[in-house]
């Protein structure tokens, strides 16, 4: 488990998807604010994720499945707002099977 802010400002995703390692561990850090404990491979914890030694240590594959989530959860939240505006506005009401 992590936690992360899910209503980053955008300019975060733009810095995570620049493709320059600096920025992007600088994002990450504001944006993954803690995980629950993780160990490496030699059972040694990781260092707190919202720091630049989190992002080193951990591996690869670890920090691309981090940002999926992010990129996806980035996704999330605005359709989500945009529903609870039209309900809270007295729009008309999300559609369910068999309603």
């Amino acid at each position: 488990r992590m936690k992360l802010w899910a209503n980053f400002k955008r300019s975060l995703l733009d810095e995570i998807n620049s493709g320059d390692n600096d920025r992007v561990s600088a994002a990450l850090c504001r944006i993954v604010l803690e995980h629950n404990g993780w160990y490496d491979e030699d059972g040694q914890p990781y260092p707190p994720a919202s720091t630049a030694a989190f992002w080193d240590a951990i591996p690869t594959e670890l920090a691309a499945l981090i940002v999926i989530v992010i990129q996806r959860e980035a996704t999330r939240l605005p359709n989500s707002l945009l529903r609870m505006s039209t309900l809270s506005n007295g729009g008309s009401r999300p559609r369910t099977n068999g309603a």
